[in-house]
Protein backbone atom coordinates (compact mmCIF):
# COMPACT_ATOMS: atom_id res chain seq x y z
CA UNK A 1 0.00 0.00 0.00
CA UNK A 2 1.50 3.43 -0.99
CA UNK A 3 1.66 6.63 1.10
CA UNK A 4 -1.22 8.27 -0.70
CA UNK A 5 -3.52 5.38 -0.01
CA UNK A 6 -2.69 5.26 3.69
CA UNK A 7 -3.26 9.05 4.09
CA UNK A 8 -6.58 8.92 2.32
CA UNK A 9 -7.76 6.09 4.51
CA UNK A 10 -6.69 7.94 7.71
CA UNK A 11 -8.62 11.03 6.62
CA UNK A 12 -11.74 9.00 5.94
CA UNK A 13 -11.54 7.32 9.33
CA UNK A 14 -11.21 10.73 11.12
CA UNK A 15 -14.21 12.17 9.35
CA UNK A 16 -16.25 9.08 10.05
CA UNK A 17 -15.40 9.23 13.78
CA UNK A 18 -16.49 12.86 13.98
CA UNK A 19 -19.75 12.13 12.21
CA UNK A 20 -20.46 9.22 14.53
CA UNK A 21 -19.91 11.40 17.62
CA UNK A 22 -22.23 14.11 16.29
CA UNK A 23 -24.92 11.58 15.53
CA UNK A 24 -24.71 10.19 19.06
CA UNK A 25 -25.13 13.64 20.60
CA UNK A 26 -28.06 14.43 18.35
CA UNK A 27 -29.85 11.27 19.44
CA UNK A 28 -29.28 12.09 23.15
CA UNK A 29 -30.85 15.59 23.03
CA UNK A 30 -34.68 15.89 22.64
CA UNK A 31 -34.68 19.46 21.35
CA UNK A 32 -33.40 20.81 18.12
CA UNK A 33 -29.79 21.81 18.40
CA UNK A 34 -27.72 24.49 16.81
CA UNK A 35 -24.74 23.41 14.86
CA UNK A 36 -21.66 25.34 14.10
CA UNK A 37 -21.28 26.13 10.45
CA UNK A 38 -18.18 26.42 8.50
CA UNK A 39 -17.84 30.12 9.49
CA UNK A 40 -18.15 29.37 13.26
CA UNK A 41 -21.73 30.69 13.67
CA UNK A 42 -24.69 28.75 14.93
CA UNK A 43 -26.85 27.14 12.30
CA UNK A 44 -30.21 25.55 12.97
CA UNK A 45 -30.61 21.90 12.07
CA UNK A 46 -32.46 21.33 8.90
CA UNK A 47 -34.63 18.30 8.17
CA UNK A 48 -32.63 15.16 7.35
CA UNK A 49 -33.14 12.62 4.56
CA UNK A 50 -33.46 15.12 1.76
CA UNK A 51 -31.61 12.74 -0.51
CA UNK A 52 -34.47 10.22 -0.39
CA UNK A 53 -32.68 7.52 1.63
CA UNK A 54 -34.78 5.27 3.80
CA UNK A 55 -35.07 6.63 7.33
CA UNK A 56 -33.75 3.45 8.89
CA UNK A 57 -30.42 3.95 7.30
CA UNK A 58 -29.99 7.40 9.03
CA UNK A 59 -28.64 8.90 5.83
CA UNK A 60 -26.62 12.08 6.43
CA UNK A 61 -28.46 15.42 6.61
CA UNK A 62 -27.35 18.62 5.01
CA UNK A 63 -25.26 19.31 8.09
CA UNK A 64 -23.78 15.84 8.26
CA UNK A 65 -25.51 15.09 11.58
CA UNK A 66 -26.25 11.40 10.87
CA UNK A 67 -24.11 8.51 9.78
CA UNK A 68 -25.57 5.91 7.39
CA UNK A 69 -26.03 2.61 9.18
CA UNK A 70 -25.91 3.88 12.76
CA UNK A 71 -29.18 2.00 13.41
CA UNK A 72 -27.62 -1.23 12.18
CA UNK A 73 -28.92 -1.23 8.57
CA UNK A 74 -26.17 -1.09 5.96
CA UNK A 75 -27.81 -2.25 2.68
CA UNK A 76 -27.85 1.29 1.28
CA UNK A 77 -24.57 2.44 2.77
CA UNK A 78 -21.85 0.76 0.76
CA UNK A 79 -20.15 -0.70 3.85
CA UNK A 80 -20.95 -3.38 6.43
CA UNK A 81 -20.02 -1.63 9.73
CA UNK A 82 -20.00 1.94 11.09
CA UNK A 83 -17.03 3.93 9.99
CA UNK A 84 -14.59 4.25 12.81
CA UNK A 85 -15.52 0.98 14.50
CA UNK A 86 -13.00 -1.06 12.57
CA UNK A 87 -9.43 -1.37 13.67
CA UNK A 88 -7.86 2.02 12.96
CA UNK A 89 -4.93 2.10 10.64
CA UNK A 90 -1.62 3.38 11.83
CA UNK A 91 -1.00 6.96 10.80
CA UNK A 92 1.33 7.33 7.90
CA UNK A 93 2.96 10.13 6.07
CA UNK A 94 0.82 12.90 4.68
CA UNK A 95 -0.74 12.36 1.31
CA UNK A 96 1.25 13.45 -1.64
CA UNK A 97 -0.62 16.49 -3.08
CA UNK A 98 0.60 15.57 -6.51
CA UNK A 99 0.81 11.74 -6.64
CA UNK A 100 2.37 9.95 -9.53
CA UNK A 101 0.07 7.63 -11.48
CA UNK A 102 0.41 3.95 -10.63
CA UNK A 103 2.12 1.92 -13.38
CA UNK A 104 -0.08 -0.18 -15.69
CA UNK A 105 0.18 -3.94 -14.92
CA UNK A 106 1.89 -6.01 -17.61
CA UNK A 107 -0.56 -8.03 -19.75
CA UNK A 108 -0.86 -11.86 -19.16
CA UNK A 109 0.07 -13.63 -22.38
CA UNK A 110 1.22 -17.00 -21.03
CA UNK A 111 -1.23 -19.81 -21.96
CA UNK A 112 -2.22 -22.56 -19.52
CA UNK A 113 -0.51 -25.92 -19.70
CA UNK A 114 -1.82 -28.54 -22.14
CA UNK A 115 -4.74 -30.55 -20.69
CA UNK A 116 -4.51 -34.33 -20.35
CA UNK A 117 -7.38 -36.70 -21.17
CA UNK A 118 -7.99 -40.38 -20.49
CA UNK A 119 -10.70 -43.09 -20.48
CA UNK A 120 -13.17 -41.46 -22.87
CA UNK A 121 -16.33 -43.49 -23.40
CA UNK A 122 -19.79 -43.23 -24.91
CA UNK A 123 -22.91 -44.62 -23.31
CA UNK A 124 -26.65 -44.89 -23.71
CA UNK A 125 -28.62 -41.94 -25.04
CA UNK A 126 -25.51 -40.35 -26.55
CA UNK A 127 -23.89 -39.78 -23.13
CA UNK A 128 -20.15 -39.09 -23.40
CA UNK A 129 -17.67 -38.73 -20.54
CA UNK A 130 -13.94 -38.22 -20.31
CA UNK A 131 -11.46 -37.63 -17.47
CA UNK A 132 -9.61 -34.29 -17.89
CA UNK A 133 -6.69 -32.81 -15.95
CA UNK A 134 -6.10 -29.08 -16.58
CA UNK A 135 -4.50 -26.07 -14.86
CA UNK A 136 -6.47 -25.01 -11.78
CA UNK A 137 -8.81 -22.09 -12.39
CA UNK A 138 -8.71 -22.40 -16.17
CA UNK A 139 -11.86 -22.91 -18.19
CA UNK A 140 -12.03 -26.39 -19.74
CA UNK A 141 -13.57 -26.59 -23.21
CA UNK A 142 -14.31 -29.85 -25.01
CA UNK A 143 -14.48 -29.26 -28.76
CA UNK A 144 -15.86 -31.49 -31.51
CA UNK A 145 -13.29 -31.51 -34.33
CA UNK A 146 -15.79 -33.26 -36.59
CA UNK A 147 -18.24 -30.32 -36.17
CA UNK A 148 -16.01 -27.26 -36.85
CA UNK A 149 -14.55 -27.34 -33.32
CA UNK A 150 -17.92 -26.69 -31.75
CA UNK A 151 -17.67 -26.42 -27.95
CA UNK A 152 -19.76 -29.25 -26.52
CA UNK A 153 -18.84 -28.97 -22.81
CA UNK A 154 -17.32 -26.43 -20.39
CA UNK A 155 -16.06 -26.68 -16.82
CA UNK A 156 -13.70 -24.94 -14.39
CA UNK A 157 -10.50 -26.88 -13.88
CA UNK A 158 -9.55 -28.01 -10.39
CA UNK A 159 -6.01 -28.99 -11.23
CA UNK A 160 -6.84 -32.65 -10.50
CA UNK A 161 -8.44 -35.29 -12.77
CA UNK A 162 -12.13 -34.48 -13.13
CA UNK A 163 -15.01 -36.06 -15.00
CA UNK A 164 -16.48 -34.05 -17.88
CA UNK A 165 -19.82 -35.31 -19.19
CA UNK A 166 -22.00 -34.23 -22.10
CA UNK A 167 -24.31 -35.69 -24.76
CA UNK A 168 -23.80 -36.11 -28.49
CA UNK A 169 -25.75 -37.19 -31.52
CA UNK A 170 -25.31 -40.61 -33.08
CA UNK A 171 -22.27 -40.96 -35.31
CA UNK A 172 -18.49 -40.78 -35.27
CA UNK A 173 -16.96 -37.85 -33.38
CA UNK A 174 -13.40 -36.65 -32.81
CA UNK A 175 -12.88 -34.51 -29.69
CA UNK A 176 -10.05 -32.44 -28.21
CA UNK A 177 -9.81 -30.47 -24.93
CA UNK A 178 -8.31 -26.98 -24.44
CA UNK A 179 -7.83 -24.82 -21.30
CA UNK A 180 -8.53 -21.06 -21.37
CA UNK A 181 -7.31 -18.77 -18.53
CA UNK A 182 -8.94 -15.54 -17.24
CA UNK A 183 -6.92 -13.45 -19.70
CA UNK A 184 -8.28 -15.47 -22.61
CA UNK A 185 -5.05 -17.32 -23.29
CA UNK A 186 -5.75 -20.72 -24.81
CA UNK A 187 -3.64 -23.81 -24.21
CA UNK A 188 -2.42 -26.26 -26.75
CA UNK A 189 -5.17 -28.82 -27.52
CA UNK A 190 -5.01 -32.20 -25.82
CA UNK A 191 -4.59 -35.45 -27.68
CA UNK A 192 -7.64 -36.08 -29.84
CA UNK A 193 -9.93 -38.98 -28.97
CA UNK A 194 -12.49 -40.54 -31.30
CA UNK A 195 -15.79 -42.08 -30.22
CA UNK A 196 -18.67 -43.69 -32.05
CA UNK A 197 -21.82 -42.49 -30.34
CA UNK A 198 -25.11 -44.39 -30.46
CA UNK A 199 -27.91 -42.25 -29.08
CA UNK A 200 -30.76 -44.12 -30.80
CA UNK A 201 -32.98 -46.77 -29.26
CA UNK A 202 -32.77 -50.18 -30.96
CA UNK A 203 -35.55 -51.14 -33.33
CA UNK A 204 -38.18 -53.49 -31.93
CA UNK A 205 -41.38 -54.58 -33.60
CA UNK A 206 -44.48 -55.78 -31.78
CA UNK A 207 -43.86 -59.28 -30.37
CA UNK A 208 -46.10 -62.20 -31.34
CA UNK A 209 -47.28 -65.05 -29.13
CA UNK A 210 -48.35 -68.35 -30.74
CA UNK A 211 -51.08 -70.63 -29.36
CA UNK A 212 -49.72 -73.32 -27.06
CA UNK A 213 -48.45 -76.37 -28.95
CA UNK A 214 -50.76 -79.33 -28.21
CA UNK A 215 -47.86 -81.79 -27.98
CA UNK A 216 -45.48 -79.81 -25.77
CA UNK A 217 -47.53 -76.94 -24.32
CA UNK A 218 -44.95 -74.55 -25.79
CA UNK A 219 -45.81 -70.90 -26.59
CA UNK A 220 -43.46 -69.27 -29.10
CA UNK A 221 -42.60 -65.58 -28.60
CA UNK A 222 -41.27 -63.97 -31.77
CA UNK A 223 -39.93 -60.48 -32.53
CA UNK A 224 -37.40 -58.65 -34.69
CA UNK A 225 -34.83 -56.23 -33.31
CA UNK A 226 -31.38 -54.81 -33.96
CA UNK A 227 -28.84 -57.55 -34.83
CA UNK A 228 -26.74 -58.69 -31.87
CA UNK A 229 -28.92 -56.78 -29.38
CA UNK A 230 -29.46 -58.43 -26.00
CA UNK A 231 -33.04 -59.18 -24.99
CA UNK A 232 -35.07 -60.06 -21.90
CA UNK A 233 -38.57 -61.53 -22.04
CA UNK A 234 -40.61 -61.31 -18.86
CA UNK A 235 -43.97 -62.83 -17.99
CA UNK A 236 -46.10 -60.75 -15.68
CA UNK A 237 -46.57 -62.61 -12.42
CA UNK A 238 -44.10 -65.40 -13.32
CA UNK A 239 -40.53 -64.16 -12.89
CA UNK A 240 -39.03 -67.66 -13.17
CA UNK A 241 -40.42 -68.16 -16.67
CA UNK A 242 -38.54 -65.30 -18.37
CA UNK A 243 -36.07 -65.57 -21.24
CA UNK A 244 -32.74 -63.87 -21.95
CA UNK A 245 -30.42 -64.02 -24.93
CA UNK A 246 -28.85 -62.19 -27.87
CA UNK A 247 -30.44 -61.63 -31.27
CA UNK A 248 -28.75 -63.23 -34.28
CA UNK A 249 -27.18 -61.53 -37.27
CA UNK A 250 -30.62 -61.07 -38.88
CA UNK A 251 -32.23 -59.75 -35.69
CA UNK A 252 -34.87 -62.48 -35.70
CA UNK A 253 -35.68 -63.97 -32.29
CA UNK A 254 -37.97 -66.86 -31.35
CA UNK A 255 -38.19 -67.82 -27.70
CA UNK A 256 -40.13 -70.66 -26.05
CA UNK A 257 -42.28 -70.34 -22.95
CA UNK A 258 -43.98 -73.20 -21.10
CA UNK A 259 -46.87 -71.79 -19.07
CA UNK A 260 -49.87 -73.12 -17.19
CA UNK A 261 -53.33 -72.33 -18.48
CA UNK A 262 -54.14 -68.63 -18.27
CA UNK A 263 -53.69 -65.23 -19.91
CA UNK A 264 -50.34 -63.44 -19.52
CA UNK A 265 -48.82 -60.06 -20.33
CA UNK A 266 -45.48 -60.58 -22.09
CA UNK A 267 -42.90 -57.76 -22.11
CA UNK A 268 -39.83 -57.71 -24.34
CA UNK A 269 -36.87 -55.46 -23.45
CA UNK A 270 -34.00 -55.14 -25.92
CA UNK A 271 -30.70 -53.39 -25.21
CA UNK A 272 -28.03 -52.50 -27.77
CA UNK A 273 -24.28 -52.42 -27.14
CA UNK A 274 -24.41 -48.74 -26.14
CA UNK A 275 -27.05 -49.46 -23.51
CA UNK A 276 -30.01 -47.90 -25.34
CA UNK A 277 -33.24 -49.76 -24.58
CA UNK A 278 -36.60 -50.39 -26.26
CA UNK A 279 -39.68 -52.13 -24.87
CA UNK A 280 -42.75 -53.74 -26.41
CA UNK A 281 -45.43 -56.12 -25.18
CA UNK A 282 -48.05 -58.64 -26.19
CA UNK A 283 -50.55 -61.03 -24.61
CA UNK A 284 -50.26 -64.83 -24.51
CA UNK A 285 -53.17 -67.15 -23.78
CA UNK A 286 -52.75 -70.81 -22.85
CA UNK A 287 -55.76 -73.13 -22.79
CA UNK A 288 -54.84 -76.83 -22.81
CA UNK A 289 -57.09 -79.26 -20.98
CA UNK A 290 -54.81 -82.10 -22.13
CA UNK A 291 -51.81 -82.45 -24.39
CA UNK A 292 -50.82 -85.03 -27.02
CA UNK A 293 -47.19 -86.16 -26.62
CA UNK A 294 -45.32 -88.06 -29.34
CA UNK A 295 -43.52 -91.42 -29.24
CA UNK A 296 -41.77 -93.27 -32.08
CA UNK A 297 -39.13 -95.93 -32.72
CA UNK A 298 -35.90 -93.95 -32.98
CA UNK A 299 -34.29 -96.03 -35.75
CA UNK A 300 -34.81 -99.20 -37.78
CA UNK A 301 -34.95 -102.04 -35.25
CA UNK A 302 -32.19 -104.24 -36.64
CA UNK A 303 -31.06 -105.30 -33.18
CA UNK A 304 -32.93 -106.63 -30.21
CA UNK A 305 -32.13 -103.44 -28.27
CA UNK A 306 -34.61 -100.83 -29.50
CA UNK A 307 -34.66 -97.06 -28.79
CA UNK A 308 -37.78 -94.87 -28.51
CA UNK A 309 -37.84 -91.06 -28.92
CA UNK A 310 -40.33 -89.20 -26.69
CA UNK A 311 -41.57 -85.60 -26.99
CA UNK A 312 -43.82 -83.68 -24.58
CA UNK A 313 -43.92 -80.77 -22.11
CA UNK A 314 -40.57 -80.19 -20.33
CA UNK A 315 -40.10 -81.94 -16.97
CA UNK A 316 -43.13 -84.18 -17.56
CA UNK A 317 -43.13 -87.56 -15.85
CA UNK A 318 -44.85 -90.80 -16.78
CA UNK A 319 -44.50 -94.34 -18.14
CA UNK A 320 -43.57 -95.94 -21.47
CA UNK A 321 -45.20 -99.37 -21.81
CA UNK A 322 -43.81 -101.86 -24.37
CA UNK A 323 -45.53 -105.22 -24.29
CA UNK A 324 -45.86 -106.13 -20.63
CA UNK A 325 -42.92 -103.98 -19.47
CA UNK A 326 -43.30 -100.47 -17.98
CA UNK A 327 -40.40 -98.00 -18.15
CA UNK A 328 -40.42 -94.79 -16.02
CA UNK A 329 -39.99 -91.59 -18.04
CA UNK A 330 -38.86 -88.02 -17.19
CA UNK A 331 -38.56 -85.51 -20.01
CA UNK A 332 -35.66 -83.03 -19.95
CA UNK A 333 -35.82 -79.20 -20.01
CA UNK A 334 -36.40 -79.29 -23.77
CA UNK A 335 -39.29 -81.76 -23.47
CA UNK A 336 -37.42 -84.78 -24.86
CA UNK A 337 -36.29 -88.21 -23.70
CA UNK A 338 -34.86 -91.43 -25.18
CA UNK A 339 -35.73 -94.82 -23.75
CA UNK A 340 -33.94 -98.04 -24.81
CA UNK A 341 -35.20 -101.55 -24.18
CA UNK A 342 -34.59 -105.14 -25.36
CA UNK A 343 -37.23 -106.68 -27.64
CA UNK A 344 -37.51 -110.01 -29.39
CA UNK A 345 -38.08 -110.44 -33.10
CA UNK A 346 -41.72 -109.94 -33.93
CA UNK A 347 -44.47 -107.30 -33.97
CA UNK A 348 -44.72 -104.76 -31.14
CA UNK A 349 -46.48 -101.56 -29.99
CA UNK A 350 -45.51 -98.90 -27.41
CA UNK A 351 -47.78 -96.64 -25.29
CA UNK A 352 -46.75 -93.42 -23.50
CA UNK A 353 -48.55 -91.75 -20.57
CA UNK A 354 -47.32 -88.36 -19.18
CA UNK A 355 -48.28 -85.61 -16.71
CA UNK A 356 -46.69 -82.14 -16.94
CA UNK A 357 -45.63 -79.94 -13.97
CA UNK A 358 -48.98 -78.08 -14.13
CA UNK A 359 -51.08 -81.25 -13.76
CA UNK A 360 -52.14 -81.62 -17.38
CA UNK A 361 -52.07 -85.16 -18.81
CA UNK A 362 -51.46 -86.72 -22.21
CA UNK A 363 -51.12 -90.13 -23.88
CA UNK A 364 -49.72 -91.45 -27.18
CA UNK A 365 -49.12 -94.78 -28.97
CA UNK A 366 -46.84 -95.97 -31.71
CA UNK A 367 -47.98 -97.74 -34.82
CA UNK A 368 -47.25 -101.45 -34.91
CA UNK A 369 -43.59 -102.11 -35.69
CA UNK A 370 -41.57 -105.24 -36.33
CA UNK A 371 -38.29 -106.23 -34.77
CA UNK A 372 -36.30 -108.09 -37.43
CA UNK A 373 -32.69 -108.98 -36.70
CA UNK A 374 -32.34 -111.83 -39.26
CA UNK A 375 -30.49 -111.31 -42.52
CA UNK A 376 -32.56 -111.94 -45.65
CA UNK A 377 -31.96 -115.12 -47.72
CA UNK A 378 -30.13 -114.67 -51.01
CA UNK A 379 -29.38 -117.05 -53.89
CA UNK A 380 -27.80 -116.07 -57.21
CA UNK A 381 -27.50 -118.08 -60.46
CA UNK A 382 -26.73 -117.36 -64.10
CA UNK A 383 -27.63 -119.16 -67.32
CA UNK A 384 -24.44 -120.95 -68.36
CA UNK A 385 -25.76 -121.91 -71.80
CA UNK A 386 -26.56 -118.33 -72.61
CA UNK A 387 -23.22 -117.32 -71.17
CA UNK A 388 -21.48 -119.47 -73.81
CA UNK A 389 -23.32 -117.35 -76.35
CA UNK A 390 -22.01 -114.17 -74.72
CA UNK A 391 -25.23 -113.27 -72.90
CA UNK A 392 -25.36 -112.61 -69.08
CA UNK A 393 -28.68 -113.55 -67.51
CA UNK A 394 -28.60 -113.33 -63.67
CA UNK A 395 -31.43 -114.70 -61.50
CA UNK A 396 -31.65 -113.53 -57.85
CA UNK A 397 -33.92 -114.96 -55.15
CA UNK A 398 -34.66 -113.35 -51.73
CA UNK A 399 -37.56 -112.41 -49.42
CA UNK A 400 -40.39 -110.11 -50.60
CA UNK A 401 -39.58 -106.45 -50.07
CA UNK A 402 -35.82 -106.98 -50.22
CA UNK A 403 -33.84 -104.49 -52.29
CA UNK A 404 -31.41 -106.18 -54.71
CA UNK A 405 -28.33 -104.43 -56.07
CA UNK A 406 -25.78 -105.82 -58.56
CA UNK A 407 -22.34 -104.22 -58.62
CA UNK A 408 -18.96 -104.98 -60.12
CA UNK A 409 -16.37 -106.17 -57.63
CA UNK A 410 -13.63 -104.53 -59.76
CA UNK A 411 -13.50 -101.19 -61.47
CA UNK A 412 -12.47 -102.90 -64.70
CA UNK A 413 -16.01 -104.24 -65.20
CA UNK A 414 -18.47 -101.49 -64.26
CA UNK A 415 -22.16 -102.37 -63.98
CA UNK A 416 -23.56 -98.90 -63.40
CA UNK A 417 -26.33 -99.60 -65.90
CA UNK A 418 -27.92 -102.15 -63.54
CA UNK A 419 -30.82 -100.52 -61.67
CA UNK A 420 -31.53 -101.79 -58.12
CA UNK A 421 -34.80 -103.69 -57.81
CA UNK A 422 -37.16 -104.18 -54.84
CA UNK A 423 -38.62 -107.65 -54.98
CA UNK A 424 -42.36 -107.94 -55.21
CA UNK A 425 -42.18 -111.71 -55.10
CA UNK A 426 -39.13 -113.77 -54.33
CA UNK A 427 -37.09 -113.62 -57.57
CA UNK A 428 -35.88 -111.33 -60.31
CA UNK A 429 -33.77 -111.86 -63.45
CA UNK A 430 -31.23 -109.24 -64.51
CA UNK A 431 -29.89 -108.93 -68.05
CA UNK A 432 -26.37 -107.54 -67.89
CA UNK A 433 -24.61 -105.74 -70.69
CA UNK A 434 -21.06 -107.06 -70.32
CA UNK A 435 -18.22 -107.76 -72.76
CA UNK A 436 -16.81 -111.30 -73.23
CA UNK A 437 -14.49 -112.43 -70.50
CA UNK A 438 -14.52 -113.09 -66.72
CA UNK A 439 -16.45 -110.73 -64.38
CA UNK A 440 -16.46 -110.50 -60.57
CA UNK A 441 -19.95 -109.47 -59.40
CA UNK A 442 -21.28 -108.46 -55.93
CA UNK A 443 -24.99 -109.01 -55.30
CA UNK A 444 -26.59 -107.55 -52.12
CA UNK A 445 -30.06 -108.07 -50.64
CA UNK A 446 -31.32 -105.56 -47.99
CA UNK A 447 -34.59 -106.27 -46.16
CA UNK A 448 -36.98 -103.50 -44.90
CA UNK A 449 -35.42 -103.67 -41.44
CA UNK A 450 -31.99 -102.89 -42.89
CA UNK A 451 -30.46 -106.36 -42.54
CA UNK A 452 -28.23 -107.29 -45.46
CA UNK A 453 -26.89 -110.40 -47.20
CA UNK A 454 -24.18 -110.35 -49.86
CA UNK A 455 -23.05 -112.88 -52.45
CA UNK A 456 -20.02 -112.78 -54.77
CA UNK A 457 -20.20 -114.36 -58.26
CA UNK A 458 -17.68 -114.94 -61.05
CA UNK A 459 -19.31 -114.84 -64.48
CA UNK A 460 -17.55 -116.09 -67.67
CA UNK A 461 -18.90 -114.86 -70.98
CA UNK A 462 -17.77 -116.56 -74.20
CA UNK A 463 -17.47 -114.83 -77.56
CA UNK A 464 -20.79 -114.00 -79.14
CA UNK A 465 -19.90 -116.11 -82.33
CA UNK A 466 -22.38 -119.08 -82.75
CA UNK A 467 -21.83 -122.58 -84.30
CA UNK A 468 -23.85 -121.66 -87.38
CA UNK A 469 -21.73 -118.64 -87.87
CA UNK A 470 -18.63 -120.82 -87.60
CA UNK A 471 -19.97 -123.39 -90.16
CA UNK A 472 -20.82 -120.66 -92.60
CA UNK A 473 -17.36 -119.23 -92.25
CA UNK A 474 -15.84 -122.70 -92.74
CA UNK A 475 -17.94 -123.34 -95.82
CA UNK A 476 -16.85 -120.03 -97.25
CA UNK A 477 -13.23 -120.91 -96.69
CA UNK A 478 -13.67 -124.37 -98.25
CA UNK A 479 -15.38 -122.93 -101.30
CA UNK A 480 -12.64 -120.41 -101.76
CA UNK A 481 -10.04 -123.17 -101.51
CA UNK A 482 -11.90 -125.31 -104.11
CA UNK A 483 -12.03 -122.35 -106.46
CA UNK A 484 -8.32 -121.83 -106.13
CA UNK A 485 -7.67 -125.58 -106.75
CA UNK A 486 -9.87 -125.61 -109.88
CA UNK A 487 -8.00 -122.63 -111.25
CA UNK A 488 -4.72 -124.42 -110.68
CA UNK A 489 -5.96 -127.58 -112.46
CA UNK A 490 -7.19 -125.55 -115.38
CA UNK A 491 -3.90 -123.78 -115.67
CA UNK A 492 -2.03 -127.08 -115.51
CA UNK A 493 -4.05 -128.54 -118.30
CA UNK A 494 -3.56 -125.47 -120.42
CA UNK A 495 0.14 -125.26 -119.81
CA UNK A 496 1.30 -126.62 -123.36
CA UNK A 497 -0.72 -124.18 -125.47
CA UNK A 498 0.51 -121.47 -123.21
CA UNK A 499 4.10 -122.53 -123.71
CA UNK A 500 3.65 -122.63 -127.52
CA UNK A 501 1.95 -119.27 -127.44
CA UNK A 502 4.73 -117.76 -125.45
CA UNK A 503 7.36 -119.27 -127.82
CA UNK A 504 5.61 -117.84 -130.90
CA UNK A 505 5.54 -114.47 -129.27
CA UNK A 506 9.23 -114.57 -128.58
CA UNK A 507 9.96 -115.66 -132.19
CA UNK A 508 7.81 -112.94 -133.64
CA UNK A 509 9.57 -110.42 -131.53
CA UNK A 510 12.96 -111.73 -132.68
CA UNK A 511 12.04 -111.55 -136.40
CA UNK A 512 10.72 -108.09 -136.00
CA UNK A 513 13.96 -107.00 -134.46
CA UNK A 514 16.06 -108.68 -137.27
CA UNK A 515 14.01 -107.00 -140.06
CA UNK A 516 14.85 -103.55 -138.73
Amino acid sequence: MNVRTRASRTTRLALASASALASALALALPLPLLFVGTAGQAVAATPAHRDGCHRWHSCPSDTGSYVCGDLGYFSECGYSSLPGTETPAKPGPAADPDPEPEPEPEPDTEPPSRPKVKTPKAGAGGAVEVMVTAEAGARIEVRDASDDDKVVARATATGAPQRIAFTAQSGKHTYAVVAVDAAGNESEASDEFALTVDADKPELDTPTASPADPATGRTDIGFTTEPKAGYTVTVEGREADGLTGTAGADGEVTGHLYLPNGTYRITVLVRDKAGNESRAGTTAKVDLEAFTPRVKVAEAPTETRTAFALVGPPKSRGTLTVGAADHPVTLDATGRARITTDLKDGDHRAALSLQDPYGRKGTARTAAFTIDTAAPPLTVAYDEDRATEGKALLTVRSEPGARITVESATSATPTTSVTPVTLVGTRHTFTLDLPPGDHQLKITATDPAGNTTQEDLTLHLASTTTTTDALIALAFLLGFAALVAAACVWLWRRRRPLVVWRAKRREAARLAAAGR
